[in-house]
C-alpha cells in the first residue's frame, strides 16, 4: 500500500494584528492535525507588533515553513497612491494585489507540491484566479464577524442601488440587523462615493 500523501496547507494573511492572528490560530490547528503548512508572510509588515508576533509564533512553531512575500515598494504601486493611501493597512492591502503576480511562481516552487491554499477575505480578487490556475483548492478565511460577512456580500448590491450615501446613517442588510454608517470600513465607504461621483458625471455629460 502506498503511503498516504501529505497535506500540504499554505496560508496567507492580510495586514494587521485582526486579519493575522486567526491565520496563526489556524496555522496551530492544522499542525494538530499532522499538516505541512507554509505561512506566506508579506513583506514589510505594517507594523513592528506584526512581525514581532509573527517571529514569536515561528519561535514557538519552528515546523512551519515560513516564505517571506516580498511586495512591490508602495511608490510602484498605482492603486498605493489613491486616497487610501492616508491608511497604510489600506496601503498594503492595495500593496499585496498588484504584487500578486509574484504569488503563482511562489505558490508553484513550494515542495512538497500544495493542497489547499488558504487566503485572507481582503485577497479575494488577487489570490481567485492563481488558485484557479494553479488548480489548487482553496478557502477564504473571514476573520471578521456574520454580521460583516453579510455586509460583504450585500455590498454590490447597496453600491448599485445607493444615490445619496452621504445621507445614510443606518445600512438595511436584508435578513440580518441594521448597521451604522458608522460601523462600515473606510475603504467602503470611499468607494460607494468614488462610484456615485462617477454616476453623476455620467448623468451631466
Amino acid at each position: 500500500m502506498s503511503p498516504t500523501p501529505m497535506i500540504h496547507v499554505a496560508l496567507l494573511p492580510s495586514s494587521g494584528m485582526g486579519h493575522l492572528t486567526p491565520f496563526l490560530r489556524l496555522a496551530s490547528l492544522l499542525l494538530q492535525h499532522q499538516c505541512h503548512v507554509t505561512l506566506i508572510t508579506p513583506q514589510p509588515t505594517v507594523t513592528k507588533a506584526e512581525e514581532d508576533f509573527i517571529s514569536k509564533f515561528h519561535s514557538s512553531f519552528p515546523q512551519v515553513n515560513r516564505v517571506q512575500f516580498h511586495l512591490l515598494p508602495f511608490h510602484d504601486n498605482a492603486a498605493a497612491t489613491t486616497n487610501t493611501s492616508v491608511d497604510p493597512f489600506y496601503q498594503q492591502f492595495a500593496s499585496i494585489r498588484c504584487s500578486s503576480h509574484l504569488l503563482s511562481p511562489l505558490l508553484a516552487s513550494l515542495s512538497p507540491p500544495l493542497s489547499s491554499f488558504i487566503y485572507d477575505m481582503t485577497l479575494i480578487s488577487p489570490s481567485l484566479p492563481i488558485a484557479e490556475t494553479l488548480c489548487v483548492t482553496h478557502y477564504i478565511l473571514f476573520t471578521s464577524s456574520a454580521t460583516m460577512f453579510s455586509f460583504f456580500s450585500y455590498f454590490p448590491s447597496l453600491a448599485a442601488a445607493t444615490t445619496s450615501f452621504s445621507e445614510v446613517d443606518v445600512v438595511e442588510i436584508p435578513g440580518v440587523s441594521s448597521m451604522p454608517r458608522s460601523s462600515i470600513p473606510p475603504l467602503y465607504k470611499l468607494k460607494i462615493t468614488e462610484d456615485l461621483s462617477h454616476k453623476s458625471n455620467d448623468y451631466t455629460k
